[in-house]
């Protein structure tokens, strides 16, 4: 069985000490401490501490991951501090990374403000309104709601936010029997799912 050397040149090897283990780095002033593992960084004055593993961070300026976090992406921001694994930041929102959560259903009988303990709301009413709280009064959250119509007639959902979508700006969206919908706070308006 061959080591397959005869495909590589006969090459000097040169230590280079700024080198880090499996890692990219491009742009100017970003620091690295070099037991990070697999970090990719484009961007400026980033910094990336010590025993990190799988960080990405694209697009972006002035960030900083804390020593000890695995599995973090940052993507177009600046300013955004990482203190904890499993995050993911866009446009310096935190994104939530747990699409199918450990879902814990609220019964709903009569008019409700959802929090952000809130992940299945099931509607069992005729004419209730379920308020969503907008991503400011949110804490700048990326959330994500779970909305089910368990009755035999319509609800409505309402939002202080600047709407349903980015285009109509719709602040009240209805569900009809037995429909479910997923919406998710982003910026200024939520998404629907």
């Amino acid at each position: 069985m061959s080591d397959n050397t005869e495909y590589f040149p006969n090459q000097e090897f040169h230590e280079q000490p700024n080198a880090i283990i499996d890692s990219v780095i491009k742009g100017y002033g970003n620091i690295v401490a070099h037991s990070t593992r697999n970090t990719i960084v484009n961007g400026d004055s980033n910094y990336v501490g010590e025993e990190t593993k799988n960080i990405t961070i694209l697009n972006s300026s002035g960030c900083v991951v804390s020593s000890g976090v695995v599995g973090c992406v940052i993507i177009a921001s600046s300013g955004v501090v990482v203190t904890d694994s499993g995050q993911m930041w866009i446009s310096n929102n935190r994104v939530d990374l747990n699409p199918i959560p450990n879902i814990e259903p609220r019964y709903i009988t009569d008019n409700y403000t959802a929090t952000l303990l809130d992940d299945l709301i099931v509607v069992d009413a005729i004419g209730v309104n379920i308020h969503l709280l907008s991503y400011t009064d949110l804490g700048n959250v990326s959330k994500r709601y779970y909305i089910k119509n368990a009755s035999t007639g319509d609800i409505t959902l309402t939002t202080s936010s600047l709407g349903f979508d980015p285009i109509t700006r719709a602040t009240t969206i209805t569900l009809a029997s037995e429909e479910t919908v997923t919406v998710q706070a982003w910026y200024q308006f939520y998404l629907i799912l």
